[in-house]
C-alpha cells in the first residue's frame, strides 16, 4: 500500500510490518528469493524481511551509492537481484553486495518483465530490449519478435508474462502474444 505493507492475522484484522530505512512506505513490489527471504521495492529502497524484528530493514538504498532510482526488480532464477533504474544493477541475494551494472539506454523506460528463464524483456521509449541475466548481456531480439513490425512501428507501453508467453501490448492497444517455447508471434 502507499502506507507501507500489512499482514492479515487470524482475527481478521491487518498488522502494519514496520518498515526501516526507506523514506517512501509506497510498497511497489514484493519480491522472493530462492531460498524463500522476502524483499520489498519501495522505489527508494530494497527492504528484507527480518522475522528477529518483525520488520522490513533497508539492505540497498538510493542513497548509499551509485543507485539513483528503482524502477522495477527481479529476482533470477540463479537468485541474484536486478534492479532497473538508471543502469541495471545486479545484487547478490545473500549479501545484498553489488555485482555488477550494465548501462542501459538513455530514453525512457516504459515497461518490462522476466521472463523464467531470466531474460529480461524491456520496452523503452525508442524501442525494445532484450538482456540475458545468465549471459550478463543484451541479445538480439528472437527473430518473430524482431520482424514484426506492429512491435517495431509502434511504442510497446506494457509486457507481461502469462502462462509461458510475453504479452506485449502497444499504445494503440494491440496486443500481441510471444510463445516463448515455440518462438511464435500471434496477435
Amino acid at each position: 500500500t502507499v502506507n507501507g505493507i500489512c499482514r492479515f492475522r487470524d482475527d481478521d484484522c491487518f498488522d502494519t510490518i514496520p518498515t526501516y530505512g526507506a523514506q517512501s512506505k509506497n510498497v511497489g513490489q514484493i519480491l522472493e528469493t530462492k531460498s524463500g527471504r522476502l524483499l520489498i521495492n519501495t522505489a527508494d529502497a530494497i527492504s528484507l524481511y527480518k522475522s528477529e524484528s518483525d520488520a522490513f530493514e533497508s539492505v540497498i538504498t538510493i542513497y548509499s551509492g551509485a543507485l539513483k532510482y528503482i524502477s522495477t526488480a527481479y529476482v533470477s532464477p540463479d537468485d541474484r537481484l536486478w534492479i532497473l533504474g538508471d543502469r541495471l544493477y545486479c545484487y547478490d541475494t545473500d549479501n545484498f553486495r553489488l555485482i555488477n551494472t550494465f548501462p542501459l539506454p538513455e530514453v525512457e523506460l516504459v515497461s518490462s518483465c522476466m521472463a523464467p528463464d531470466g531474460a529480461i524483456w524491456m520496452s523503452f521509449a525508442d524501442g525494445m530490449r532484450l538482456f540475458s541475466t545468465a549471459k550478463g548481456a543484451f541479445v538480439p531480439l528472437p527473430e518473430a519478435v524482431a520482424a514484426n513490425s506492429a512491435l517495431s512501428s509502434a511504442p510497446i507501453s506494457q509486457i507481461f508474462l502469462c502462462s509461458g508467453s510475453i504479452l506485449f501490448l502497444s499504445a494503440d492497444s494491440e496486443a500481441l502474444a510471444y510463445k516463448i517455447s515455440g518462438g511464435t508471434l500471434t496477435s
